[in-house]
């Protein structure tokens, strides 16, 4: 699948996924020598959701690639969401108090 399509299935632009593959979070599966046109697997779009949550929760993309380093299990990501989600919140509230 085509950059631009499958920016368009995950709702993200294709200069998106060139930042995430320049970080080294999302590579294409498949790269044309003759044009480096990106072609990418339908199959990786799990992983780019994993990648926008992480982005929704306020992670740096470093932050990101560490964690994509590791194998999560669906538990694993839903019991990392909420502590970052209060930690989210506390420094929002710390902000809005100073």
């Amino acid at each position: 699948m085509r950059i631009g399509d499958f920016a368009r299935l995950g709702n993200v632009s294709p200069r998106t996924l060139r930042i995430y593959s320049q970080a080294g979070l999302l590579r294409p599966a498949h790269v044309k020598p003759e044009n480096d046109y990106r072609h990418y697997d339908p199959r990786q779009l799990a992983q780019l959701h994993q990648i926008q949550m992480f982005k929704e929760m306020g992670l740096s993309l470093g932050e990101i690639r560490e964690l994509l380093a590791r194998r999560w299990t669906t538990a694993e990501l839903t019991g990392l969401q909420f502590p970052m989600v209060q930690a989210r919140a506390k420094r929002a509230r710390n902000i809005c108090a100073a």
